[in-house]
Formats: C-alpha cells, sequence, structure tokens
C-alpha cells in the first residue's frame, strides 16, 4: 500500500505507487465521537511541529478526534498513557523500554498499564566526540573517568547515551549539564571533555547546536574500537537501541575514514496505551498514510519527510520495531501493518 516494495507483483506496486502519489482514496472509518489525548512533546521541538500537524490532519480526515496536548517530557505522556489520560504518548525505543520493563524512571514506581509500540517518524543517532587536539581519548573506553556531556538528563537521548556506556562498564566522571548551545564553548573550554551529539534523518542532518559546535571547535569522533563494536552491536538491542554504521555531514576532518563511524540509534514515534481501541489505533495510523493526509504533510515540517518518503517510512517502522525487543505492538498498529504486507512473525501483538 503506502510502502514500495512490499509486494513483488505489479498489481500490488501500482496501487502503493498511487497511493504514495495520494491519487487513490480510501475510506477510513472511525469509532464516531472518540476523543484521543496525544502527547505532542514540548514546543519548540520538530516533535512539536509534527505532533500538532498529525493531531489536526487525524481529525479533518477521519471522524477520530485528536487533542495535541504538550507534555514536558516522554516519562510525564507515559504515567498520563497508563493512568488512562493520554493515548498516544510521544517517546523513543528507549522511552518506551524503560515503561514496558518497570526500568530508569519507572523502577521505582512501575505503570499501572501498559505501553505498546506505536508508529516510528524518525530517527536520531548517536555518537561520542571530543577535541581535536585530546591525544588522551583515543576509543570509547578512555571516556571513563572524563567530564561529559551527554545530552539533558531525564531525555531520550540522555538514555541511550547512558546506556551506550553501560553496555561498555565505562562510568563518566562527571555528568556535566547545560544547555545544549553550550555544549561548544564547554568542549573548547575544557568544561568538559567529551560530548554525546547525535544527527536525525539518518545522520544526514545535524541540530543547530551540535551544528554550532562544528562551527567553532575542531573536533573527531570517538570511534569504538573492534572490542567495543562486538559488545554495542550485543547489547544495546536489550535497551531498545538500534547500532549502525553510518556516514557523517560535517565539512571538517572528524579523524575517521570514510566519514563513517558507528552510532546508537533511536527510532522516535507515538506509541499507544494498551487502553487504547484497535479500531481506533488502526483509523489513526491508516489516516496519517491516506493520500490526504500525505499530501498536506508534504507541504509541512521536514521532519514529515520520515512519513512521506515511502522508502523511509518502511525502513522506519521496520528497525523501529525490531530494535525495541519485547514490547509488543499495538493490536491496532498490527492490523495494519499486516494489511500493508509489512508484518513480521517475530514481532509480538499487545493484548
Amino acid at each position: 500500500m503506502l510502502f514500495k516494495g512490499l509486494k513483488m507483483n505489479i498489481s500490488i506496486w501500482m496501487v502503493g505507487l498511487a497511493l504514495a502519489a495520494g491519487a487513490l482514496v480510501i475510506p477510513v472509518k472511525a469509532s464516531a465521537g472518540d476523543t484521543l489525548i496525544m502527547n505532542i512533546n514540548r514546543e519548540g521541538t520538530a516533535g512539536y511541529a509534527v505532533g500538532t500537524t498529525i493531531a489536526k490532519t487525524v481529525s479533518k480526515y477521519s471522524s477520530l478526534r485528536i487533542s495535541g496536548i504538550p507534555y514536558s517530557s516522554p516519562v510525564a505522556g507515559f504515567r498520563d498513557a497508563a493512568e488512562g489520560k493520554c493515548a498516544i504518548p510521544y517517546g523513543s525505543g528507549v522511552d518506551l523500554w524503560q515503561a514496558f520493563n518497570a526500568k530508569g524512571p519507572y523502577a521505582q514506581t512501575p505503570l499501572k498499564n501498559k505501553i505498546y509500540q506505536g508508529f516510528y517518524y524518525f530517527d536520531a543517532n548517536l555518537f561520542w566526540i571530543t577535541r581535536a587536539d585530546r591525544d588522551d581519548i583515543k576509543s570509547l573506553t578512555d571516556i571513563n573517568g572524563k567530564k561529559v556531556f551527554p545530552g539533558k538528563m531525564g531525555s531520550g537521548i540522555s538514555e541511550g547515551f547512558k546506556y551506550m556506556l553501560t553496555a561498555l562498564d565505562i562510568k563518566m566522571g562527571k555528568n556535566v549539564q547545560m544547555g545544549y548551545m553550550d555544549a561548544a564553548n564547554a568542549l573548547k573550554s575544557g568544561l568538559v571533555d567529551v560530548v554525546g551529539v547525535y544527527l536525525v534523518a539518518r545522520a544526514k542532518a545535524m541540530p543547530s547546536w551540535t551544528q554550532n559546535i562544528e562551527s567553532q571547535v575542531k573536533i573527531k569522533i570517538i570511534e569504538p574500537n573492534e572490542a567495543e563494536v562486538k559488545k554495542l552491536a550485543t547489547e544495546l538491542g536489550k535497551y531498545g537501541i538500534g547500532f549502525e554504521k553510518l556516514a557523517t555531514p560535517f565539512k571538517q576532518d572528524t579523524g575517521i575514514k570514510g566519514k563513517t563511524t558507528w552510532m546508537g540509534v533511536e527510532w522516535w514515534g507515538w506509541h499507544f496505551g494498551s487502553e487504547v481501541k484497535a479500531d481506533d489505533a488502526y483509523t489513526y495510523l491508516k489516516t496519517i498514510f491516506s493520500p490526504e493526509a500525505q499530501a498536506d504533510f508534504k507541504k509541512g515540517h521536514k521532519f514529515f519527510r520520515g512519513i512521506t518518503d515511502p522508502k523511509f517510512a518502511r525502513e522506519m517502522q521496520e528497525k523501529g520495531i525490531s530494535a525495541v525487543q519485547g514490547v509488543p505492538v499495538h493490536p491496532g498498529v498490527a492490523k495494519y501493518l499486516k494489511e500493508v504486507g509489512l508484518w513480521r512473525t517475530e514481532w509480538k501483538v499487545g493484548k
């Protein structure tokens, strides 16, 4: 259907092409009168820009009513989802893994109800940098005992960096907290030794704060050695994190061969509380990938590329769901994925 290449016969391929182009209209039915609260993330974030539009668009093209509410963090949204106050919480695979398994911020107060996997719309690709003149930092093991900025504490990004170090039994000397735009000066002055940075959209785009670092500081990427690569490839999947070698868009020489390096990959998107009706989750997802909604999304924020590029959309669902091992997919989402031929037998469906 929306995702190209799901079927080999030409007739199905032509239907998928028509859907992607917005030429074929499939009527969408929903539970009349339903209003679903959706966490659209904090104001000023990409999640907010995308989430606000999704909420309005699904309401426009289906009989579902989506009310977009900004939350201070994925944790707040997931907690409300477990209480039945938020139907569609926002977060990364790490957030979802922690919530489902009562880890991290949920260890002391586990959620009363489960949150199931929904759909993914973009990826964040995590790796480590230091100043180019730091000869004492040559591999990830050398981060041990150093002053580190691993992103803002409590965020899915910061948690992802934490698990990368945990997988290698590395301990930071100090977790230095600051605003993201302060990271360049902190690295330049020596306030921090190492910074955890991330790229998005399959490592093709840099957030503004990462661009700020590149413009002000001569840096090098801290690559994992062979033993570290093997360990991370084995361990990161336990925390809902992928691990891939991707190209970097840095203009300066960062000391890596071929401008590619190993990165932890977090997939971000919207998920569903276990109390959400299967029909509503199915309608929500089917509406997002309907030709009318797709046409609207293509006029919006650049991060809509994640769900308007059929190949990328397919890749995100396949890799995102597979990365968050052990967390079932919401029944309504599973129904849609099976309908478009994207379901894998090893994935689990929530009850």
